[in-house]
């Protein structure tokens, strides 16, 4: 069973950063001035000063008349932490990718983590490049809106592996629900966010979208995830994130004009990029469910025909018509 009560330890690189900077400006700091400055227990300090010792190297020794550590060897120095130009410029690219979710609750502590990423950077490298501040920018896109209170009590069962309760409601569905589950794994698409969860009253795991979540309150109900689950294997054949029984071979042509954006993409991971005469693709793929596929297909307009399977091409041929009786009677007003 899940020990209760298990928190998450502090980074040690920040301590030993500032230890090794009061060593070295003579302070002769102790475990108790540096565990009432870091908010921890004197022990910690104690691991990290053995740590310093047996695994850096640092002459480490302490003076019982000035009641602190020092440098046995005043010249001693930490060994450097490089970085990469590639690296450090990865890094300021994933700051700037941040900007994309400042809208949901997920921003702050991001912007936190960064932060604290920053602060254990040699000042040398946080000054000696101009482009710190790179030429990326990162596009918004159309996201769902997530209480807070919903993020903050999913991640929290998440983390302590405890049952959760939620008020459901799914689009078009005035009543909504109420329901018990077990949370697995979260992911992200298509700018929702989904709980991948055992519901105890369907008896299966389903995906369910936070936005549509109304409440959450996590139960004192420990529970343990089942050691065989699989996100990979609860998707299947993803093409997106619906999920129906059995699986669908998907086969559509793009006429000339839309085939250069098929070519350039990998739209499923087992694909299949067919030429074909006159500059057009056949593109073949697997999907577990047809609801999204149908999605995508509509909005390639008249540059995508759908070959198989024989249900798709009827559903798409009735949407064309009725899309054509649609516009027909807005023309004729």
């Amino acid at each position: 069973m899940r020990k209760q009560g298990i928190t998450r330890a502090k980074p040690m690189l920040p301590r030993i950063l500032y230890i090794d900077q009061m060593i070295r400006e003579g302070k002769y700091p102790n475990t108790t001035s540096l565990s009432s400055m870091y908010d921890t227990s004197r022990r910690t300090i104690e691991r990290d000063i053995d740590y310093m010792k047996n695994q850096l190297g640092c002459p480490i020794a302490y003076d019982h008349k000035r009641r602190g550590y020092y440098y046995t060897e005043p010249t001693f120095s930490l060994p450097a932490i490089t970085i990469s130009e590639s690296e450090l410029f990865a890094l300021c690219v994933a700051e700037k990718a941040m900007e994309h979710y400042r809208a949901t609750p997920l921003y702050k502590p991001l912007a936190a983590a960064f932060e604290k990423i920053l602060s254990v950077l040699p000042d040398e490298v946080s000054a000696g490049y101009s482009w710190l501040n790179p030429d990326v920018t990162f596009l918004d896109q159309s996201h769902t809106r997530i209480l807070p209170g919903i993020w903050e009590e999913v991640s929290k069962a998440m983390f302590t592996g405890r049952e959760i309760t939620i008020s459901y409601r799914k689009p078009g569905d005035n009543a909504g629900s109420r329901r018990t589950v077990r949370p697995y794994h979260m992911l992200s698409y298509g700018g929702e966010w989904y709980l991948a969860a055992y519901c105890c009253t369907r008896g299966e795991v389903r995906s369910f979208a936070l936005s549509r979540m109304e409440e959450a309150l996590v139960s004192q109900t420990p529970f343990e995830k089942p050691a065989d689950f699989s996100i990979t294997d609860y998707l299947g054949s993803q093409f997106g994130i619906t999920r129906e029984e059995g699986e669908h071979t998907v086969v559509v042509e793009f006429s000339g004009g839309a085939a250069p954006f098929i070519r350039e993409r990998v739209w499923q991971r087992e694909q299949e990029v067919v030429e074909l005469p006159g500059g057009g693709v056949r593109l073949r793929f697997t999907a577990g469910s047809l609801v999204e596929v149908r999605r995508w297909i509509l909005s390639w307009g008249g540059a995508a025909k759908v070959i198989e399977p024989e249900s798709l091409v009827r559903d798409m041929a009735s949407e064309v018509c009725a899309m054509r009786e649609l516009y027909e009677k807005t023309n004729g007003k």
